[in-house]
C-alpha cells in the first residue's frame, strides 16, 4: 500500500493520530524521512484525501489537509468536490473551512449539480445560508433542470425556503413561475409550489 492509499485509509478510519504522522503537521512530509506523500492523491473512484474527510465530516483532518495545501476543488469521478460532501453531511465547520479557504461555491459537478442543490435537498440550512453568502445560487439548474429551491419544496425543507425567499432571484424565479404555470393543471407543472402540493408539504405552501 502506497502513502496516498494510507492517508486515504487512515481518513477512513478517523484516525488523526495517524494522519498527522503521515503529513507530519501539515508538511508534505513523512515522519521521519524526506519523502512527500501525495495529498492529492486519488483512488479509482476520484476521491482525495480532502474528499474522504469532507464526506465523514472531520473538520480537524479537513484543515490537517488544507495545511498541507491540499487541492480545495479537486473532482471526483462525478466532478464532485470536497465542498459537495460537506454541504450534503452539513457540518458547517468543515463547509466554512473550505469557503474560507477559497473553495468555489457554484462550481457544479458532471450532471450539475452544485453544493446547494445537496444542502436544499437534505435540509442542511445552516451551510445553505452560508453557501449563499459565497455566490452560492438557490435558482441554479442542475442539467435534469432541477435548481436547488425545488429540491428544498419536493423534500420539505421548509426552513431550507424560508432562507431561499430571502434572494431576490429566487422571488424572481417562483414569480415567473406564477405568470407561465397560473392555468397550468398541478401535475404538469414542475414549479416550486406545485412540486411542494404534489408531495404533500403544506408547511412549504
Amino acid at each position: 500500500m502506497g502513502k496516498g492509499e494510507e492517508l486515504l485509509e487512515a481518513i477512513k478510519c478517523q484516525d488523526i493520530s495517524v494522519v498527522q504522522k503521515i503529513l507530519h503537521k501539515g508538511k508534505g512530509k513523512i515522519l521521519g524521512s524526506s519523502k512527500k506523500v501525495n495529498v492529492n492523491f486519488q483512488n479509482e473512484e476520484g476521491l482525495s484525501p480532502l474528499h474522504q474527510a469532507s464526506l465523514h465530516a472531520n473538520v480537524d483532518i479537513v484543515c490537517l489537509l488544507i495545511d498541507a495545501n491540499a487541492t480545495l476543488d479537486l473532482q471526483d469521478a462525478n466532478g464532485m468536490r470536497a465542498l459537495h460532501y460537506s454541504s450534503l453531511k452539513g457540518k458547517v465547520e468543515v463547509v466554512a473551512a473550505l469557503l474560507e479557504s477559497g473553495s468555489k461555491a457554484s462550481t457544479p459537478a458532471k450532471n450539475g449539480v452544485t453544493p446547494l442543490h445537496l444542502a436544499a435537498q437534505y435540509g442542511q440550512c445552516s451551510v445553505c445560508a452560508m453557501l449563499m453568502q459565497y455566490g452560492g445560487d438557490p435558482t441554479v439548474r442542475r442539467h435534469d433542470g432541477a435548481t436547488p429551491i425545488d429540491l428544498a419544496c419536493e423534500f420539505g425543507r421548509y426552513e431550507v425556503v424560508e432562507i431561499f425567499l430571502t434572494n431576490s432571484s429566487c422571488i424572481s424565479l417562483i414569480e415567473s413561475y406564477a405568470v407561465q404555470h397560473f392555468e397550468t393543471e398541478l401535475s404538469n407543472s414542475n414549479s416550486p409550489l406545485h412540486v411542494a402540493a404534489r408531495n404533500g408539504h403544506i408547511k412549504v405552501i
